[in-house]
């Protein structure tokens, strides 16, 4: 059997009208009808009682219908899936928090993306700068936050987020940096963060949107 046919035969069980049917699927009438034939020759039953008003399914076809329905949905969410991959909307994802800066706006910049794309799996870590820009270079993780001035790399973009001044005021927006151009300060320790500016930084091809 092919998924076309039964795709077919499930949109006149729907519609219980050829054309509808035909019309539903984007095809012509004479090619539903051809599909159906060639369905019912190949299981050598009859599907579908047809007359100058409806259409039925018989005691074979009612048998049929819903093995017909569950191939055609699974047919559809493998499309779906497939499609979905291909715009970059399912998958994992490895980001790594910046260790002393995992609440806050990365938290939110997190929660957002879990709304906005749920299907795609997020695999966390987290470290210090440098840690964290070394597994960006490595390729361990797609994306990272880091507080310090990582420079220019090949393939991998930074996007300027907050800034901390150093004196327990909180953070502040970063006025006027462009990225990777951090404020004073080396990352950050376990005892003190240091005064700088907070980048989340990713790989320039990382296909999952962006936070």
């Amino acid at each position: 059997m092919e998924l076309r046919h039964l795709r077919a035969f499930v949109a006149i069980a729907e519609h219980r009208h050829y054309g509808r049917a035909a019309a539903s699927i984007k095809v012509t009438q004479p090619a539903i009808t051809q599909r159906i034939q060639v369905l019912e020759a190949e299981l050598g039953v009859r599907l579908l009682e047809r007359n100058a008003r409806e259409v039925r399914l018989t005691p074979a076809g009612e048998t049929l219908i819903e093995h017909a329905r569950g191939l055609v949905q699974i047919e559809e969410r493998a499309l779906a899936a497939l499609r979905d991959h291909a715009a970059g909307i399912v998958g994992r994802l490895s980001i790594s928090y910046l260790t002393l800066w995992d609440v806050g706006l990365p938290a939110e910049i997190l929660a957002e993306y879990r709304r906005r794309y749920p299907a795609i799996k997020l695999d966390m870590t987290s470290g210090y700068s440098q840690t964290n820009v070394e597994r960006l270079l490595a390729g361990d993780v797609d994306f990272a936050f880091v507080g310090v001035s990582i420079g220019e790399h090949k393939g991998i973009a930074i996007r300027p987020l907050d800034r901390h001044d150093g004196n327990g005021d909180g953070w502040r927006p970063p006025a006027g940096r462009g990225p990777g151009r951090a404020g004073g300060g080396d990352g950050v320790s376990p005892s003190r963060q240091l005064p700088g500016d907070r980048h989340l930084a990713c790989h320039g091809d990382a296909r999952y949107g962006q936070p």
